[in-house]
């Protein structure tokens, strides 16, 4: 069903904030889409990022890997069959500028370039598509804009920053799958001074439902706070629990 009234959302296959006429679904109420995009989008794009073939419109509904943005998307997508070459909807028009001074200080600006790069961001390389930031000179994978800038990670006692390079540290191993993390681009790393705890950006984020994202630094000096009063009650029971045993012999 069709209607006329903006929403608070983003649209399904595209991912972009809804405007104008919108379709929505009464059985699935959260499947909601610009009208543009079920009724107007072309079957066949030259993309500006890939200039082999056209590439055409799969309604197929399954689900494909996005080769500019690395993530995967469900619904429309335009392809190449004969490269196994995939664009979702929302990557064939970037926004060309992203801007988020909670994650990086300065804005991004969209960098279209053929060839590949190392993200500064992550360390892993890209393709076609990225971001700039014409103060810092970093170059960045368009999902990696948005990382998270201070992490709260459940395996490490302090919270840990994204930093896009390390200085004053030799050689160091990542703690989670101890390979050697490259200094000269992204990694989390622990912000407590003489704490040398530093990660993969991809690997500390593999799963969620290890870490937290924390939006204000004082929130770290609160949780540290927390984790010495955990650890004091913890001493004192242990103290406890040894001169109950003591007694007892």
């Amino acid at each position: 069903m069709a209607i006329d009234v903006p929403k608070r959302f983003s649209c399904s296959w595209c991912h972009e904030p809804l405007t104008n006429a919108i379709y929505f679904c009464f059985e699935c109420p959260f499947f909601i889409l610009h009208k543009k995009c079920l009724d107007e989008l072309p079957t066949k794009i030259n993309h500006t990022s890939y200039h082999i073939h056209p590439i055409f419109l799969n309604r197929s509904g399954s689900d494909c890997l996005c080769n500019l943005c690395q993530k995967q998307h469900s619904g429309p997508f335009y392809g190449c069959s004969l490269c196994h070459f995939n664009i979702n909807i929302g990557c064939t028009l970037p926004m060309s500028i992203v801007e988020g001074k909670s994650r990086h200080q300065h804005p991004f600006t969209l960098f279209r370039r053929r060839g590949s790069f190392i993200c500064d961001a992550c360390g892993i390389e890209g393709n076609s598509i990225s971001y700039i930031c014409l103060k810092c000179y970093i170059e960045v994978h368009k999902k990696c804009t948005s990382l998270p800038r201070i992490i709260k990670f459940s395996r490490h006692d302090h919270c840990i920053f994204h930093k896009y390079f390390l200085e004053d540290l030799t050689r160091q191993d990542c703690k989670i799958c101890f390979k050697e993390v490259r200094l000269e681009h992204g990694s989390y790393s622990c912000g407590k001074l003489g704490c040398n705890y530093v990660v993969h950006v991809n690997c500390v984020l593999e799963d969620d439902k290890l870490y937290e994202v924390i939006e204000d630094e004082k929130q770290c000096e609160v949780w540290c706070i927390q984790m010495w009063k955990v650890h004091i009650c913890f001493g004192f029971w242990m103290l406890n629990i040894t001169t109950f045993s003591s007694s007892q012999n």
